[in-house]
């Protein structure tokens, strides 16, 4: 969905005065730590959750560290609709729209257009899952 630029310079604003200044995107490789150093939840069954739960399929996977980390996923559901839900990376459960690590997370990829659409091709969903890598699953535009 394609925000006009005041909307998303109020969204970068609420999320500087929400303490959203140390905010950052993790790239892949730092992902990859976290995974292997046992820091985050199985992200195949968090995927599964989302899945299930939402009724649709994830298209995009953005990781923020926000003084812990969490998940902005894209889905596409069935009838086209494109939704997304905010993850806690540790223990791999959604957080509640109305949180502020979720209205943080919204904020700062509100105001990231994300590694991937700048051309960095450090997205962190679509390896292995018939994705380029670039934060493309290959199923789909965000």
């Amino acid at each position: 969905m394609v925000r006009p630029l005041p909307a998303l310079c109020l969204l970068a604003l609420s999320a500087l005065a929400a303490g959203g200044a140390g905010a950052r995107e993790l790239g892949q490789d730092e992902l990859r730590r976290l995974a292997a150093s046992g820091a985050t939840a199985d992200m195949a069954a968090m995927l599964d959750m989302v899945r299930r739960e939402v009724r649709g399929e994830p298209m995009d996977l953005r990781a923020f560290d926000i003084g812990a980390v969490y998940y902005q996923v894209i889905v596409m559901r069935p009838d086209g609709r494109m939704v997304s839900v905010v993850v806690d990376a540790r223990t791999g459960r959604f957080v509640p729209p109305e949180a502020r690590a979720a209205q943080q997370v919204r904020a700062e990829a509100a105001a990231a257009p994300g590694m991937n659409a700048r051309g960095r091709g450090r997205g962190n969903a679509g390896a292995g899952q018939g994705g380029n890598g670039n934060g493309n699953n290959g199923g789909g535009k965000k």
